[in-house]
């Protein structure tokens, strides 16, 4: 299944890249695509491909399935869904330790529904349904603070003073996205119903 997405996905930018033109008005880029075009890209033209990095397999990190990757200065922090772990590497691949650690005590998550990258404090937040909490730590791996979410978010962004939650319409108000205050835990603003 993800190899027919991450084909279609390539073959998609093959097809549309080749037609695009890059029209700079009023400091706003704007693409224009011709679809009455068709042609391939080369991929190295997208971006610098400097080196590939293997990553470390050990007994406590293996991959299962990889959901996102950060890169945080010369840290590699990978989030495998499958084995509901975030991994840390260091810049040559090496693994160096996972960021918190399952289970039910108060520093530690249950499921990851969603990790959100901090990149100027150096933290990393994961959304946890089972405890219905944003729960973060620093780029070691220790716990920071849990805040609270009262309902189900399935995806998130935290703010200086509260989150930005996606739920599908699972809460009082029946929103979809939703601003929500961390010193009250009210939502403070709903969209999208």
């Amino acid at each position: 299944m993800y190899k027919q997405i991450y084909s279609l996905t390539l073959i998609l930018i093959a097809i549309i890249f080749p037609c695009c033109q890059n029209i700079q008005k009023d400091n706003c880029p704007t693409i224009l695509v011709d679809i009455q075009k068709t042609g391939s890209i080369d991929l190295n033209q997208l971006s610098d491909l400097y080196d590939i990095v293997a990553l470390e397999t050990t007994e406590k990190n293996y991959i299962k399935q990889v959901e996102q990757v950060f890169l945080i200065d010369t840290f590699i922090v990978v989030w495998d869904s499958k084995s509901n772990e975030v991994f840390t590497f260091n810049n040559k691949g090496k693994y160096l330790y996972s960021i918190g650690s399952k289970g039910q005590g108060p520093e530690q998550y249950g499921k990851i529904e969603d990790v959100y990258v901090d990149y100027i404090n150096k933290t990393i937040s994961i959304l946890d349904n089972t405890k219905q909490a944003a729960i973060s730590y620093n780029i070691q791996g220790n716990f920071i603070k849990a805040d609270n979410i009262p309902f189900f978010a399935y995806a998130f962004k935290p703010t200086k003073n509260g989150y930005w939650l996606l739920n599908y319409a699972q809460n009082k108000d029946r929103n979809i996205l939703i601003y929500m205050d961390k010193e009250t835990g009210n939502n403070s603003k709903g969209y999208l119903k």
